[in-house]
């Protein structure tokens, strides 16, 4: 049961950002537990202090809006932000003014940016959910489905690692439809505001109800127990990644009160903050 728990907590920090968090991350595959590569603009992970010139603030702000024009579902979050989360959206742009400052020009240089803002917007991310609606909250775990099951067609390893609570290791692991929807169900997220209705389940719950379900088939509790060792054949990514479609198929056919509750619960866990 604990190496169970221990997927699970780490597994649902995987099921948000896809789009987004790939901007953190390079092309090369970090293993389960490993750190990403440093960043190029320092090995730092706090946010700059220093303000960026006026003139990069505004050359900044005209690329996102460019890419927002274009359809970029990142630069559609990260613009939207402004309104709804302006404190991370000014210190994502000062990071961007500052790399401009330094001369900033390559690909990885832009995707180290994404890497120190990661963990502030994942923050945010899992706050705001755990008082969404019960519809946005199954709008979330559906849209985990319909990834997951891409992933398991297209890159098993792949569907591993984001269930083990890393960031996808490349941009675009998944289709501009999902990524687009992912985008979508974020912005709705935060538009919308608290619910203050709704519920969340407790870890016990979360844990009562994972276990017997995970049991099901033999197969997947063996997969919950080696996920998270490093190496795994493409038999064992291919059923551990269907034993995550299964477990959440499993949480979609409750009740949709009780599904949105026990989606909440398990995204406390994962946050770290049951």
């Amino acid at each position: 049961m604990g190496e169970l728990q221990k997927w699970w907590a780490a597994g649902v920090v995987g099921l948000g950002m896809l789009g987004l968090a790939a901007c953190g991350q390079g092309n090369s595959v970090d293993g389960p537990g490993q750190a990403p590569a440093p960043s190029p603009l320092g090995s730092s992970t706090n946010l700059s202090a220093d303000k960026g010139s006026s003139r990069n603030r505004k050359i900044a702000l005209e690329i996102f809006k460019e890419m927002e024009r274009k359809g970029d579902a990142n630069a559609q979050l990260f613009m939207a932000l402004e309104e709804y989360q302006p404190d991370l959206f000014e210190a994502f742009l000062n990071e961007m003014v500052i790399g401009l400052d330094n001369g900033m020009s390559s690909s990885s240089e832009w995707i180290a940016i994404g890497a120190k803002i990661r963990p502030m917007l994942l923050k945010t991310y899992y706050k705001n959910f755990q008082s969404a609606s019960d519809a946005h909250a199954i709008g979330a775990l559906e849209h985990a489905i319909e990834t997951f099951k891409f992933l398991g067609n297209a890159d098993p390893e792949e569907c591993v690692r984001i269930a083990n609570g890393l960031p996808p290791s490349r941009v675009g692991i998944t289709s501009p439809e999902l990524q687009q929807r992912e985008t979508d169900l974020m912005l709705a997220i935060f538009q919308a505001g608290p619910d203050e209705s709704v519920t969340t389940a407790s870890v016990d719950e979360v844990i009562e109800w994972m276990i017997p379900v995970a049991m099901e088939d033999p197969d997947y509790s063996e997969a919950f127990g080696y996920m998270q060792t490093p190496n795994l054949t493409d038999e064992q990514n291919a059923i551990g990644c269907n034993a995550i479609i299964f477990v959440f198929e499993k949480m979609l056919e409750e009740e949709p009160a009780r599904t949105a509750a026990l989606f909440r619960g398990m995204s406390a866990m994962g946050s770290g903050n049951p």
